[in-house]
């Protein structure tokens, strides 16, 4: 299992110790490597099975969508005294520069640890604490995308975390390593190596305590408690920005899916729309997705709906669909994709059916996430979105019945500038051979909309939009807010 990891600090504070030397090493601290995972448990047999187990695919058939509960946060915490060196990522041995001669390896002998329980918005992760080579493990998860970035988000700012760990207890027997070949001065790396080698890089308990007893080391036992050192909290954020590259790697064959972060599930409205007059309207809009994938994420076929509708006859009211058969390659942190699409919208004006149809050659580019440069979290969209489609395009609502070219683009891009507030940038622009589009041969339209999470998926929106939409490209700009349900965030 490939993943990467950061270290953030959570100190620990010391009571009661017996030292079986003179003199024991510094106060100690315990340092906790936090690591965020795109991986469903399945994948991850040396980590402790979280209570809830279960992984969501949320709006996709496969689990390498942002909205799939695929992402852990494991804390590994290891006792490692101010100035000392771990001997190797991943376990709890360390040297003391200041002790020279001497290899530490602390063992985890008892932790009255309740279950640690994060609230984030509406959602509780609870971890059971085990340990293992002498680490606490605690497994908080699974988690989607969004999740996974508000929970390191919380261990920057939620008192309720400190309190959490601070509930904890723990007792530790560190052990004193003595190199026989060089008493009184610093072990040299060869050492440490055939130390670390002697104890196996993920031993099992029986085997471990032999294993040390074996090698009688001097000891010493201190009792501690947790703090979360926020000054780490950055570096693993970062970690979720460079996850967000790929998906975990198959059981079978180690390799990297591609990892998809697109629109919300799905997004629906309900809000006033001003028409003639002083008078408002209410509106109602849509957008939802589904998507099908193979295992690894490079072939795919997505089916998208949106709507519109008022009973002012001012506002847009409408319904599209559309699908894409075709296959993504990943390029760096981006990916991209190519496609067949066809779509097709229908509306009804004055009891008469009006419709727009176009099939075209799609090209989609989803780029790096820009979580930390517009906003500061990820999530749906964080990821801009831009395709570019070309082909032919037809239907009654066109002053010509007659199919003809079409050259069209969109965009998408959400920043999450908190955990609740959001802000959603959307644009569409196409260009064709005659003036079909409500007497002009090329429209537009955009919107600009922030979200205020209230509740579980319900968010208060404030929107602004202008433009043309398929099918008869009714033009229409105006403000509006409400309430918001998301899925999929």
């Amino acid at each position: 299992m490939r993943c990467i990891c950061v270290v953030i600090m959570v100190s620990c504070l010391c009571s009661g110790a017996a030292a079986a030397q003179e003199p024991p090493p510094l106060p100690m601290t315990m340092t906790g490597q936090v690591d965020i995972a795109a991986s469903t448990l399945g994948l991850m047999p040396t980590v402790p099975a979280a209570p809830t187990a279960s992984i969501s695919t949320g709006c996709s058939n496969q689990p390498i969508t942002h909205d799939s509960a695929i992402w852990s946060v494991l804390v590994y915490g290891t006792s490692v005294p101010p100035g000392g060196v771990l001997a190797s990522p991943g376990t709890s041995v360390y040297t003391v520069p200041s002790q020279p001669g001497h290899v530490y390896v602390p063992v985890v002998e008892s932790a009255d640890i309740p279950p640690i329980r994060i609230q984030l918005r509406d959602k509780t992760f609870t971890s059971a604490v085990t340990t293992n080579f002498g680490l606490l493990v605690m497994t908080f998860g699974p988690m989607t995308l969004s999740e996974a970035g508000d929970f390191v988000n919380a261990l920057e700012t939620s008192d309720a975390v400190d309190a959490a760990f601070r509930a904890a207890r723990i007792s530790l027997q560190v052990l004193d390593f003595v190199d026989p070949k060089a008493p009184g001065r610093r072990p040299d790396q060869f050492y440490e190596q055939e130390l670390l080698m002697r104890l196996g890089p993920q031993p099992l308990p029986g085997d471990f305590a032999q294993k040390l007893a074996a090698l009688k080391p001097a000891a010493f036992r201190a009792d501690v408690t947790l703090a979360v050192n926020r000054g780490s909290v950055p570096a693993a954020k970062n970690a979720i920005r460079i996850m967000t590259g790929a998906a975990p790697p198959r059981a079978d064959a180690g390799q990297y899916p591609i990892f998809i972060i697109d629109e919300p599930c799905l997004a629906f409205s309900v809000s006033p729309v001003p028409v003639a007059g002083d008078r408002a309207s209410t509106a109602v809009s849509f957008r939802g997705r589904y998507d099908f994938y193979d295992g690894m994420g490079t072939r795919f076929a997505k089916l998208r709906a949106e709507g519109d509708a008022a009973p002012s006859g001012t506002y847009y009211d409408r319904v599209e669909g559309t699908l894409d058969i075709g296959a993504n390659r990943a390029a760096g942190r981006s990916v991209v994709g190519f496609s067949g699409s066809g779509g097709y919208s229908v509306t009804r004006q004055s009891g008469a059916k009006q419709d727009a149809w176009r099939a075209v050659v799609k090209t989609q580019l989803q780029g790096p996430n820009l979580a930390g440069i517009f906003g500061s979290l990820p999530g749906a969209t964080t990821s801009p979105i831009l395709s570019v489609e070309f082909g032919g395009a037809g239907g009654t609502s066109l002053t010509d019945a007659e199919a003809d070219w079409i050259l069209r683009g969109t965009f998408a891009l959400t920043g999450r500038l908190t955990t609740r507030l959001y802000v959603d940038l959307r644009g569409v622009g196409a260009a064709g051979g005659e003036p079909r589009f409500a007497g002009a041969d090329h429209y537009g339209y955009g919107s600009l909309q922030v979200r205020f999470n209230v509740n579980k998926d319900w968010d208060y929106l404030v929107k602004y939009e202008c433009g043309k939409k398929d099918p008869d490209y009714r033009h229409f700009c105006g403000g509006q807010s409400g309430l918001a349900l998301t899925l999929g965030r």
